[in-house]
């Protein structure tokens, strides 16, 4: 969940000082599991994007591991920490 989400206020006009719902914790979780369980990556590939995770760090890690899931390599910490050392 990116920060520019604009919920509008009663009136019609956006109201940009309010935070858009947000959970590191489970954003935490998914990326876990996805470490730990190679069904976890193929369901949350089909469903998640970068964009939905609030942290943009978050959104880089996804990245990394849809693209090693796309080449079909193994996704660990060891092959995600290396394809975001290359990414910089």
């Amino acid at each position: 969940m990116n920060n520019s989400s604009k919920k509008k206020t009663p009136n019609g006009e956006a109201d940009l000082d309010r935070m858009p719902p947000q959970d590191l914790v489970a954003e935490k979780a998914v990326l876990g599991s996805m470490l730990i369980a190679n069904e976890a990556v193929s369901k949350a590939v089909e469903i998640l994007h970068p964009d939905d995770f609030y942290r943009s760090s978050h959104g880089e890690i996804i990245k990394a591991m849809t693209d090693l899931f796309g080449r079909s390599e193994p996704i660990d910490v060891v092959t995600v920490s290396d394809a975001l050392s290359k990414r910089g």
